[in-house]
């Protein structure tokens, strides 16, 4: 909804900045414990569609990070 609405918006992650505070957070979920085949079902599909989440992120407008949060992550379409 930002992207069309501003559509000359961008959003540049700092990620080659050397002083702190370090701006990188994993989006996380969690399940409650014991619910052990509720966990792997979830991951299960998130890995199943990761690319389309991806996809669905970029196209937002949203910058994607490595795992280590240092470089820009290649999303392929």
């Amino acid at each position: 909804m930002v992207k069309r609405q501003h559509p000359n918006l961008k959003v540049v992650p700092l990620i080659h900045e050397a002083d702190p505070p370090r701006l990188f957070y994993r989006i996380t979920m969690s399940v409650r414990p014991g619910e052990d085949q509720w966990k792997r079902q979830l991951n299960s599909l998130l890995r199943r569609n990761q690319a389309e989440i991806d996809q669905i992120l970029t196209e937002a407008g949203v910058p994607l990070l490595n795992n280590m949060g240092t470089d820009l992550k290649e999303v392929t379409q």
